[in-house]
């Protein structure tokens, strides 16, 4: 056995150690700061709350989707990379979506491209 290895071991452990208290502390004092800011409020007028109130209604439903993601991700076991790049897919084609839906809104029937013009185009009937 190597002393040097056991001496390093133990200022590891004790490093740890004063971690772990040093988090605490850390905690302990957040917690002090949201009750003195929870008794510092003062009663806001019924448009705030409601405010208030969706947002944090947004914030679960949000939670709830990241959960029910971690959930299909552990059926399949993806990696927090898959993960990750799935969710970036799934917002782009939101995204792509939201636009075409837009696009198609204003565009006027008047205008349309000539029909033999390439291209998918949701309302034109040259199929192609």
């Amino acid at each position: 056995k190597k002393i040097g290895a056991s001496r390093r071991y133990y200022f590891y452990d004790e490093r740890e150690k004063k971690e772990e208290e040093e988090k605490q502390e850390k905690k302990e004092k957040q917690k002090e700061k949201k009750q003195k800011q929870q008794q510092e409020e003062k009663p806001m007028s019924d448009e705030d709350a409601a405010i208030k109130k969706r947002k944090e209604i947004i914030k679960a439903f949000r939670k709830i989707q990241m959960r029910k993601a971690a959930e299909i991700a552990l059926k399949k076991k993806y990696s927090k990379r898959k993960l990750r790049h799935n969710n970036k897919k799934r917002q782009k084609n939101a995204k792509r979506r939201r636009k075409k839906g837009e696009q198609m809104e204003i565009q006027d029937p008047k205008n349309k491209p000539p029909k033999n013009g390439g291209g998918s185009f949701g309302w034109c009937s040259c199929g192609r």
